[in-house]
């Protein structure tokens, strides 16, 4: 079974199991949460039920790295390869083996797609970070980066508005997503600031 399904009747959730996301139904909501080398997370699929659900416990979703915050050495590296590309998008990587590492794959690169030139690049399969550009474009998750992003379990950063870069970073689980403030797993190096674009469903 990939899935499984969890009522929850107290605070202190069960321990994961062999699944590859678990839905946690609370008062509040319907959550769904993941863990991965280096990565914990829950976000909500549905929040705020009309009522609520009697009989069961509030939840808050979280995003738990092992490794802490990744580095703005790190981030600021891969903003400046991805302003040296502009106009073009550029894909990097962040990957996660005790520390963080940055990986930029051979790539095709146009002014609407960057993908690399190997799609099951090992690197890019176990990547904790997917991290593209949008050139001089505002940063924003495009219905092709969604359907590109829908599976497996995540980080993704996009970066646009070069040479005064912006950046919007989401959480996604299995085809579930949620926008979080980039702080919550990022550093951003001096010149990088946060796009707000709409709203976060919790903060």
């Amino acid at each position: 079974m990939f899935f499984n399904h969890i009522h929850a009747t107290s605070q202190k959730l069960p321990p994961f199991g062999p699944y590859l996301c678990e839905y946690v139904t609370a008062s509040n909501g319907v959550f769904v949460r993941a863990k991965r080398p280096g990565l914990e997370a829950m976000l909500p699929v549905c929040l705020n039920f009309n009522g609520g659900i009697r009989g069961l416990v509030p939840l808050t979703p979280y995003v738990r790295l092992e490794a802490g915050l990744i580095s703005e050495h790190l981030i600021g590296q891969a903003v400046e390869q991805m302003e040296q590309a502009a106009p073009l998008e550029l894909l990097a990587w962040v990957g996660y083996a005790g520390c963080y590492h940055l990986t930029i794959p051979a790539q095709t690169q146009t002014e609407n797609r960057c993908k690399p030139l190997d799609p099951c690049d090992p690197r890019g399969q176990i990547a904790l970070l997917d991290f593209h550009s949008h050139g001089i474009h505002p940063p924003l998750f495009s219905t092709i980066d969604t359907k590109d992003e829908s599976q497996g379990f995540r980080l993704f950063a996009v970066a646009g508005d070069f040479p005064s870069p912006t950046i919007l970073v989401r959480l996604g689980i299995n085809g579930h997503f949620w926008q979080i403030p980039p702080d919550w797993v990022m550093e951003l190096p001096k010149g990088l600031t946060h796009a707000m674009l709409g709203e976060l469903p919790c903060s």
